[in-house]
């Protein structure tokens, strides 16, 4: 994987919303909280929708995963995405891991242990978001704290068809010979 990630210091960098063009979207602006069944479980995340949005225009979306011994909400609280959704223009999904982590196929906790899959989980949230809200396919973006910032990358090498790009914050790397995603992305 390469550099640059999902943004850079300083200046206007916000999301062009010229993405491509969708028709009977209902879903507005605001904060919600969101159950869905994903591999049999019920599940939650949090989706953040900038006042900005418009329904017939492709929008970015940017999960955001919590650490292990966490949750969303937590989470929502460290990263402040919501903030930088609203300023730049893009949904943010904040879900909730099983057992308060994530199945990397490496360290963390119940979710690995169970053989929970999280990958299943965010494929089921972009679906279950694009029910009602207009998302560019081309620019869903994972970032994460610690077992978060872990499964971001995992989400990067094993799901490059969904995420073209991810950042982690205080984690540790996968192993470079499980991570071929191609071509590369940034990291």
């Amino acid at each position: 994987l390469r550099a640059p990630a999902l943004g850079s210091c300083g200046g206007d960098h916000s999301f062009d919303l010229g993405g491509p063009a969708c028709v009977g979207k209902t879903g507005g602006s605001g904060e919600a909280v969101v159950d869905i069944t994903s591999g049999g479980r019920p599940r939650r995340f949090r989706l953040f929708v900038p006042s900005s949005y418009d329904p017939s225009r492709g929008t970015p979306l940017v999960f955001d995963f919590h650490g292990a011994l966490s949750d969303g909400a937590e989470q929502e609280g460290r990263s402040k995405f919501r903030d930088v959704g609203e300023a730049k223009g893009f949904l943010v999904a904040t879900p909730d891991g099983n057992e308060q982590t994530w199945n990397a196929e490496v360290w963390c906790g119940k979710s690995m242990a169970d053989g929970i899959d999280d990958l299943g989980f965010v494929r089921d949230i972009v679906s279950a978001v694009e029910d009602d809200y207009c998302v560019d396919r081309s620019r869903i973006y994972a970032a994460g704290y610690s077992n978060g910032g872990i499964f971001s990358m995992f989400l990067a090498c094993r799901a490059d068809d969904l995420i073209p790009a991810a950042a982690s914050v205080a984690a540790a790397s996968l192993v470079a010979p499980r991570c071929q995603p191609s071509p590369p992305g940034p990291l």
